[in-house]
């Protein structure tokens, strides 16, 4: 059976048509799309978080003998830690999230050995290496959030090139949340240089006191403060995407986290307060402070990148 083929094409070309669409993608937005199942890690991370908080309300009741309480309070302390899932999984790159990683990996050695379970090497070394992933993730998140200097944006030919792999893993924007690459650009590199010029003196001056003031929380709460101007001033400029909803988004995640936050410090305070509550106090510490960091991670994907 011959099948007849117009000589014609079923729509015209329109030149001006093909204009507009090419002002239209130049001008839209930066900001990157959601993964699918967003939604989903969301309802996991405050359902959790819920009934986290309801059971560490609880444990006095569970366990009235103080003996179990201290052990389900040591448990507690160490397991606590894992929390670190949300915002490993969640960060932008893989700086972001090797210092999460290392954050969770010394504070859980540090936290083992101050709980007097066995655990080779020297203690100190543990908490110094916990102080300098702590105070370090929050500087990261910190600089990760000022304005993008521009940089170097791969072409297709760069990304089908003999170099393909490292156009398309290692340099220009990312192109999806949470990705798990390194992309190299200006920021990252100030970043860089910046959190391993503080692990280098916390390394040497641990515990770091000056005139009997705490330096890693005074440069945690500097962070925190550099955090919220940046928020302030992404949020007021006036090129977010407020049609979208993006605005509201972007709002909800950040009060969440300055939030977050201040509970977190507040526990931390209770905690060092050495009384029979302590581990417990110490743990919600713990899963606030990386519900911090979850958060801030959310709102980050609603800034524009470059």
């Amino acid at each position: 059976m011959d099948v007849k083929v117009s000589p014609y094409p079923e729509t015209l070309y329109n030149a001006d048509s093909d204009m507009e669409m090419a002002i239209k993608e130049k001008k839209k937005s930066k900001i990157l799309d959601e993964d699918e199942d967003q939604g989903e890690m969301d309802m996991i991370f405050w359902g959790g978080l819920l009934i986290y908080s309801i059971v560490n309300m609880s444990l006095t009741h569970l366990y009235p003998d103080d003996k179990d309480y201290q052990a389900v309070g040591k448990f507690n302390l160490i397991m606590s830690n894992l929390w670190a899932f949300f915002p490993i999984m969640q960060a932008q790159g893989l700086w972001l999230k090797g210092l999460l990683i290392g954050t969770c990996w010394y504070s859980i050695r540090w936290h083992w050995t101050q709980a007097e379970f066995p655990m080779p090497g020297s203690s100190d070394m543990y908490g110094t290496l916990d102080t300098c992933f702590s105070c370090c993730i929050i500087i990261a998140y910190a600089i990760s959030w000022l304005p993008k200097i521009k940089t170097y944006k791969p072409t297709p030919e760069d990304e089908r090139g003999k170099c393909g792999w490292w156009y398309k893993s290692c340099r220009g924007p990312p192109k999806e949340t949470s990705e798990w690459r390194c992309r190299w650009t200006p920021n990252l590199v100030v970043n860089i240089i910046v959190c391993a010029c503080v692990m280098f003196y916390f390394a040497y001056h641990w515990p770091a006191y000056i005139n009997d003031v705490d330096m890693a929380l005074l440069v945690c709460w500097f962070s925190i403060g550099v955090a919220v101007i940046v928020a302030l001033w992404h949020l007021f400029r006036g090129k977010m995407r407020p049609g979208a909803g993006y605005r509201a988004n972007f709002v909800f995640w950040v009060v969440s986290g300055f939030i977050f936050g201040p509970v977190a410090f507040v526990y931390k305070s209770k905690s060092d307060l050495k009384d029979v509550d302590r581990w417990i106090y110490h743990s919600t510490w713990h899963v606030y402070v990386f519900s911090c960091a979850y958060a801030f991670s959310r709102a980050q994907e609603y800034l524009e990148i470059y």
